[in-house]
Formats: C-alpha cells, structure tokens, sequence
C-alpha cells in the first residue's frame, strides 16, 4: 500500500525526532550548528530546502540515523531520489538482486524511480546523510 506522508514514513522508520520545516528554504545551513541543535536526540531529521511552492518540487532533508538503523526497503514509482553522505559509514542495498554498496563521506548515490533501496548504518558513529527527493512522493515498501 502506497505511502505519502513523508513524517509518518519516517517516524515508521524510527527516527527520534523529525522537523520538516514550514515550506520555507533556509538560505545556509552550518550543519556543526544543526547537529548541536539536534544533539539530544539519537536520530533526526531536518528539512532545510523546501521548493514546494516552485516549478521544481524538490526538497533537502538531513537525516542522522544510529547503527543499524536507516530505512525500510521501498522504492518510488514516479521519482527520483539521491543522497549525499556527510557523515559514518552507511550500507545502501539497491534493486531487485538487494546489490549492496558501502558509502562513506563525500558519495553521492543516486536512485531511478522504480528502484528498490534500503538503508543501513553500518558505523559506529551516527551517520548523516543529505536527501534530496520529492516532497511527499509515492512511497512502496516491499
């Protein structure tokens, strides 16, 4: 059953505590200052980009999730989505063959609308990951 609501899917997901902004882009992000406002919780996520009300649709959201934690395998119908790594080592298993990539700092991993992924935080130090996707696009888990 398709799934939208992108708060739901991430507090499904079991993170802590989700702050999807109020539409509004913010115009820089010090993610040191991000992570010390965040710092009492174990897993978050922030929304700092929000182009909903443009031509584009596409939002940015930080993400830190602990070991052994990420995502649920699902993938999105109609959408795109890509990731760049900030911070820990994070396990992507990617399509139907469950592919599995270790990322680490500095990648950027992309995935085409109808793929399969899951995520997983395979470090001892939380892992940070910048998604950028669709605001509250289909989302199928499998």
């Amino acid at each position: 059953m398709p799934e939208y609501d992108v708060n739901e899917i991430l507090t499904k997901d079991g993170l802590e505590h989700i702050d999807l902004g109020d539409g509004k882009s913010k115009s820089v992000t010090k993610l040191k200052d991000l992570i010390k406002e965040n710092s009492q919780y174990r897993s978050w996520a922030k929304r700092v980009i929000d182009t909903s009300n443009s031509g584009y649709f596409q939002i940015a959201t930080f993400v830190q999730s602990e070991k052994g934690s990420g995502c649920r395998k699902h993938y999105h119908p109609d959408t795109d989505e890509w990731w760049v790594i900030i911070q820990g080592l994070i396990e992507f298993e990617v399509g139907d063959k469950n592919d599995k990539i270790m990322v680490e700092p500095g990648d950027v991993v992309f995935c085409k609308k109808g793929v399969s992924h899951k995520i997983t935080v395979i470090s001892d130090e939380p892992g940070i990951r910048l998604s950028i996707a669709v605001n509250n696009q289909e989302t199928i888990h499998v």
